[in-house]
């Protein structure tokens, strides 16, 4: 684990049926990117603790302005589980 919460097994990021690119994200498209957001997890197997952190590196743009000004609100150590970080993107959206 890096330190993200607890884990039984360490997470490398790689898929097993093949490589996958994961999407970048600028804030448009927000409904379907987060359903192959959810497809590359499921493919990938990623653990929930991962998944927030996984996505935020692949925004730019508006995504990223967002997300800068929801870690300066809660802390970069309390961020949301997936479910929750989604929805709250998406209320911020509409």
């Amino acid at each position: 684990s890096l330190g993200f919460g607890a884990s039984s097994r360490p997470y490398s990021c790689n898929t097993r049926l093949a490589r996958l690119d994961f999407l970048r994200f600028n804030g448009e498209g927000v409904k379907n990117w987060i359903i192959q957001c959810d497809t590359f997890f499921s493919v990938d197997q990623t653990p929930e603790e991962y998944k927030v952190r996984l996505a935020v590196v692949h925004f730019e743009g508006k995504a990223l302005q967002w997300h800068n000004a929801y870690v300066k609100n809660v802390g970069l150590n309390k961020l949301s589980s997936w479910n929750d970080y989604t929805w709250l993107y998406y209320i911020f959206q509409n």
